[in-house]
């Protein structure tokens, strides 16, 4: 730090140059008071820092002259550097202000950072003590490019650009591209790398023009090639019988690297080509289903045992190549997968129905399936045109007449049709059904829950939700902890401020309500009792006589 104390000496008389305020209040101010402030304004206080002319740059002008005067202190240094990057991750993050206010240019043109980044040799370090960088040289270093950073992203979202900010000398231009590899090591392509600088022998460079390691969006990494025959237009391609493929792997093979990709295992033996070129994906690993626990009905399919490791659930025959699944859902002795086609998949025992005993297609559902919601009797989805079909056993009027339905059947929840909204989220309990719209508006249905919300009617109808609140999520139960037990849990989010809280009604003989005073009962939506407002819930996991959940902190 020779040179900075150099510039000490020269500079003292003319520290106005860097910052609008007298020099002797620099002398007089409190280093400790300083940070202080500092620190009490980035957290508590944003709009005192964004509101005064220039005090994001002086702030950070009057720190870094702090370093110069104080720069035998080490410790007392750090923690002025350190500060520092706090200013600049507050610039960063209230950007659109400080660009407002005409503060970016005061803090990308900081002279002092200028000044003393350009004397430090960031390369050539040996590892010898006395050639080691100080902690407060790369402290300076991270503030240098810190603030280029920031310029960057000014230009980039917001299309500013001021012209003249600090230099990056050669060694700095070299530590961003040291950084930069690091971040990109995982996807670094040595074999690319080395056929670039022609260190790779002849044959390795044909064998790399037909084989390349790459990303597909849709599936693991894997070896691409490009296959083509000149002046033929149709292919007949056949899988040779000593070929062997791993376990649930499938070649893929197609016209457009990006997309479509067709499926082939050994099963197929051969197969016809429209065209006299493909691309060829090896291996693609297959999404599958897999079930464990008891399956004395099969609602793991057929081919899972009792208590045994995981088995593979296999669809019906003929499906097993394309079922690609996205979704499981299961409840009781009934199991359901969703494919990435939307396809309704189903395998086990539903009251009242007949359900086969491997994982099957429902062909009758003609449109994709969008949300799923299952109970012990019945299940219930959402299609991809908003349509609502239900199946299973009607327990207190769940379904329309309180008619049991073997196969699915429409349910009509608007009389009229010019009132429908998107359905967003759907649950169902043992009789009830709950569903969420994209208005915020939250619909139940099913005798055995509405009762308990002193609701007497048997039709569909909209709750009653606490004033200023929109629904954005629910849950309910897998089964009754009681005799006549029906509940419901919802989101709900704040409309004045956006904030959400979960919410619970109906009646539950185990507490599951969580409102506290051992509350059994609600006759409407109530907030769950948090330790702290500030709570808040992502993800919720509703069982029989319990539910868990994680909050946003993780």
């Amino acid at each position: 730090m020779h040179s900075v104390k150099d510039f000490r000496a020269e500079k003292t008389k003319k520290v106005t140059d860097y910052f609008q305020i007298e020099a002797k209040a620099v002398k007089g101010l409190n280093p400790y008071l300083l940070r202080f402030m500092c620190s009490q304004l980035v957290k508590e206080d944003s709009n005192d820092l964004l509101s005064i002319k220039n005090c994001l740059p002086t702030l950070l002008d009057l720190h870094l002259c702090m370093v110069l005067y104080f720069q035998d202190h080490k410790s007392l240094v750090t923690k002025l550097l350190k500060s520092c990057l706090k200013l600049i991750a507050f610039a960063r993050q209230h950007l659109a202000e400080v660009i407002k206010s005409e503060e970016l240019a005061g803090i990308v043109q900081n002279k002092l950072v200028q000044l003393v980044t350009s004397e430090i040799n960031f390369t050539d370090q040996q590892e010898s003590d006395h050639k080691k960088l100080s902690e407060q040289q790369i402290l300076f270093l991270e503030i240098h490019l810190q603030i280029n950073s920031l310029h960057d992203q000014a230009a980039q979202s917001h299309n500013v650009h001021i012209g003249k900010i600090l230099e990056d000398s050669e060694a700095i231009c070299q530590v961003k591209r040291n950084k930069k590899i690091i971040q990109e090591k995982d996807s670094f392509n040595l074999l690319k790398y080395l056929y670039h600088l022609e260190h790779l022998e002849d044959h390795q460079k044909d064998l790399m023009n037909v084989n390349i390691e790459t990303n597909h969006p849709a599936f693991d990494v894997m070896t691409r090639a490009f296959i083509e025959v000149p002046q033929v237009q149709r292919l007949k391609i056949k899988f040779k019988d000593s070929m062997k493929l791993k376990d649930l792997t499938y070649v893929g093979f197609s016209n457009d690297p990006t997309s479509n990709i067709t499926l082939k295992s050994m099963s197929d033996k051969e197969f016809d080509w429209p065209s006299g070129s493909f691309y060829l994906f090896y291996p693609i690993q297959k999404q599958c289903v897999v079930g464990f626990g008891t399956n004395s009905s099969q609602q793991l399919g057929e081919t899972a045992e009792n208590f045994k490791v995981p088995a593979i659930s296999t669809p019906e025959a003929g499906a097993a190549e394309s079922f690609r699944p996205a979704r499981v859902h299961g409840c009781g002795r009934y199991s359901v997968a969703v494919s990435t086609q939307g396809d309704y998949f189903e395998t086990g025992e539903l009251d009242g129905c007949n359900i086969p005993n491997r994982l099957t297609k429902v062909a009758s559902l003609k449109s994709k399936v969008r949300l799923v919601a299952v109970a012990p009797a019945s299940a219930t989805v959402v299609l991809e045109d908003n349509a609502i079909w239900y199946k299973g056993a009607s327990v207190d009027y769940h379904f329309p007449n309180n008619e049991s339905k073997g196969s699915f059947t429409q349910l009509k929840l608007w009389e009229d049709q010019t009132a429908e909204e998107k359905i967003v989220d759907i649950a169902s309990g043992y009789g009830y059904t709950l569903a969420v719209t994209e208005n915020g508006a939250l619909w139940a249905w099913g005798k055995r829950l509405l009762e308990t919300l002193d609701l007497s009617t048997k039709e569909p109808v909209q709750l009653k939700l606490p004033p200023g609140t929109l629904c954005r999520r629910v849950w309910a139960p897998h089964g009754p902890d009681g005799d006549s037990s029906a509940c419901a849990f919802a989101e709900l989010e704040d409309s004045g401020t956006g904030k959400k809280h979960i919410y619970s009604a109906g009646k539950s003989e185990r507490g599951m309500l969580g409102q506290g005073d051992k509350a059994k009962e609600s006759r409407e939506f109530k907030k769950i009792a948090y330790e702290s407002e500030d709570l808040v819930f992502t993800s919720l996991s509703v069982g029989q006589e319990s539910m868990m959940a994680i909050d946003s902190t993780g």
